[in-house]
């Protein structure tokens, strides 16, 4: 079993000032009864035009402000960038992930797998996926597999 200094969790959020302490205290929550390693939250407001970044400030959180929308992907990038910790997860502002199954995750990842991925899946926690989604993800694991040398597997939990 390896061990970790760490676990920082990367939220983009635009315009989700309804939902934003909810997603931080959950995640917050979830990892303080997990209790296997310290960790940070860190929002990245992508030009939110409501009170996005004050919530999540006052909630908790770590900060980056994005002074114009960037888009999804550079609010990823500069929350990885930022991130305190080497292991990183990641999730949605509006808690269409079920963010409890995060120590899932990260006991896989602690188990000796190099990298552990969720999903939303149709009739589960919130968030719906079309019904190919088991196939998209099949797919980016070969993708992955393909890119970093090392075979990948897909295991449930």
């Amino acid at each position: 079993m390896r061990s970790i200094d760490g676990v920082s969790v990367v939220i983009p959020a635009l315009d989700e000032e309804a939902s934003i302490e909810a997603t931080i205290r959950t995640c917050a929550d979830t990892l303080r009864s997990w209790a296997k390693a310290p960790f940070e939250i860190v929002v990245i407001d992508d030009g939110s035009s409501d009170g996005t970044a004050k919530v999540a400030l006052e909630a908790g959180a770590i900060l980056i402000s994005h002074p114009a929308n960037g888009g999804y992907g550079k609010s990823l990038k500069d929350g990885i960038n930022a991130a305190k910790y080497e292991v990183i997860a990641m999730t949605d502002a509006d808690s269409t992930y079920p963010i409890a199954d995060l120590p899932k995750l990260l006991d896989a990842y602690l188990g000796g797998f190099d990298m552990a991925v969720g999903a939303r899946i149709m009739g589960g926690g919130g968030g719906e996926l079309p019904p190919n989604a088991v196939q998209i993800s099949a797919s980016v694991i070969a993708k992955v597999s393909r890119a970093v040398g090392k075979r990948a597997e897909n295991t449930r939990y």
